[in-house]
């Protein structure tokens, strides 16, 4: 019988040949190539069906404005948000050098508005390099109903003040940041300028509380300041004013500005320094007055001189005289000495006897009144 029919025995330890793409499981983990050509052709399409909406719906410029101006002015806290204020070195032509002057400007929320309300606009961010000390992020605006596109990039440090880099998280923040300045400055490089400068106009009107007495409008700009932990005095010496009434409009611009950069995070000590503590001018050393010091003495130049007193005469003093008998004198010398003393101002006399004064010369008598004395002593 011939067994040229009969199936083979089953081998127990027989594995079909399996697919190279097949995992441990069995499923199939194949990759699909796909044409880079069809990928090609599927934006151009995408873009060429935004670009047949924006023809066929054009934007209203009027309607545009105000509905912009009526998102952005809603309330106070919102125009605020749209405004930002930053310090910049400009040259001043009133004290011809350059100085540090505040400058307000329109923040990321407005350009926000700004591209919501224009229409027919694509708007968009990417980060492009990340260094050593610097990040770079692209910012794209495209125009679809005038067909045109701008294209700004923007970089921004990641370096502390001592020269080491940020870590991850901070870098990552400051990654997001450019980016929202990146598609902020794309946007207003489309949209024209003119258009965003009217609607800024009305932000800062309705930010600052415009329509209200200028007290009340202080008041709305600094009362949210102290839920932030700024106080009157940094306030105040942030726009280098001495008090709440010397406070202008363009100093609340420039506050409303400064509460926005507050609110997206920046730290207080670096937008409201604490101000430093006055120090009180030193006296200035005074000149000595001519006279007020005798010759060889040392004057403190640092304490008001002392008038120094006038010498007044001596009164005239009787003569004395030492002898081996007696130490009173004579008639004849007190009289002696009287005279003397009308002559000399005072001056005391001795006759061989020892000088109280050794810087006074002793005055000699006349030889009449030496002829006086020698009667008187005569018995």
């Amino acid at each position: 019988m011939s067994n040229e029919n009969q199936t083979p025995p089953e081998d127990p330890n027989y594995q079909p040949p399996g697919d190279d793409n097949e995992d441990e499981q069995g499923s199939s983990s194949a990759l699909v190539r796909i044409d880079q050509n069809a990928l090609a052709s599927i934006a151009k399409s995408e873009a060429m069906a935004q670009v047949d909406v924006a023809h066929a719906y054009p934007r209203d410029l009027k309607k545009f404005e105000k509905r912009a101006i009526e998102m952005a002015t809603s309330d106070a806290a919102t125009a605020a948000s749209c405004m930002y204020t930053l310090k910049r070195t400009e040259y001043d032509k009133v004290l011809k050098k350059r100085v540090k002057k505040d400058i307000v400007g329109p923040s990321i929320r407005l350009s926000e508005i700004v591209a919501s309300c224009y229409g027919n606009i694509h708007v968009g961010s990417r980060p492009i390099d990340i260094g050593d000390s610097t990040v770079t992020c692209q910012g794209v605006a495209w125009d679809l109903e005038n067909n045109n596109r701008i294209t700004v990039e923007v970089s921004r440090g990641i370096t502390g003040s001592s020269g080491r880099k940020y870590g991850n998280d901070m870098i990552v923040l400051t990654l997001n940041a450019t980016s929202a300045i990146a598609r902020r400055n794309a946007t207003f490089s489309v949209v024209p300028r003119a258009y965003v400068a009217r609607i800024f106009e009305r932000v800062r009107h309705v930010a600052t509380g415009g329509g209200k007495p200028l007290q009340e409008r202080r008041e709305l700009v600094i009362k949210p300041f102290a839920n932030l932990g700024v106080n009157v005095a940094r306030i105040l010496a942030r726009v280098e004013r001495s008090s709440i009434d010397e406070l202008g409009i363009d100093d609340l611009e420039i506050l409303a500005g400064l509460y926005t950069r507050l609110k997206q995070g920046d730290p207080v000590d670096e937008l409201f320094p604490a101000p430093q503590p006055k120090q009180e001018p030193q006296p200035q050393a005074q000149e000595p007055m001519p006279g007020s010091a005798q010759e060889g003495q040392r004057v403190d130049v640092g304490k008001k001189a002392e008038p120094v007193a006038e010498a007044k005469p001596e009164p005239a003093t009787a003569v004395t005289a030492t002898t081996s008998g007696t130490a009173s004198a004579t008639p004849a010398e007190t009289k002696l000495s009287e005279v003397a003393a009308k002559k000399g101002g005072g001056a005391q006399i001795s006759f061989g006897v020892e000088q109280k004064d050794p810087d006074r010369a002793a005055a000699e008598p006349t030889p009449e009144e030496m002829e006086r004395l020698g009667k008187a002593k005569a018995p």
